[in-house]
């Protein structure tokens, strides 16, 4: 786990989470929905990138787009819920991020 972020000339208390290889999808779904957390999605490429919760199915479900250029968008989730990040223009997977007990903060660059 890392330390807290400055995202954006702002310093966050959120700790950092760090993204598992996309190639990971396939074998995710979300289980129980027991413990509460929070992720913030910070997206500084140039262009939107979809957001997408893997449910309990294994199925995409879409969560929106975060803008461009320092758009932010937070998250109420569940520890047991993983989230994947696509380009939204090809679709391309960029990472899946796992939550963490105490909020996180998920950087797209």
């Amino acid at each position: 786990m890392s330390t807290p972020e400055v995202v954006g000339g702002v310093h966050t208390s959120l700790v950092n989470i760090q993204p598992i290889g996309a190639y990971n999808e396939p074998s995710l779904r979300s289980a129980n929905a027991s413990t509460q957390t929070n992720i913030t999605f910070v997206n500084f490429k140039a262009k939107p990138v979809h957001l997408w919760w893997i449910s309990y199915e294994a199925k995409r479900v879409s969560y929106g787009t975060v803008a461009g250029n320092g758009g932010k968008l937070d998250i109420s989730t569940y520890l047991t819920h993983p989230w994947v990040i696509t380009d939204e223009g090809s679709g391309e997977a960029l990472g899946i991020w796992l939550p963490i007990p105490d909020g996180g903060l998920v950087v797209v660059a």
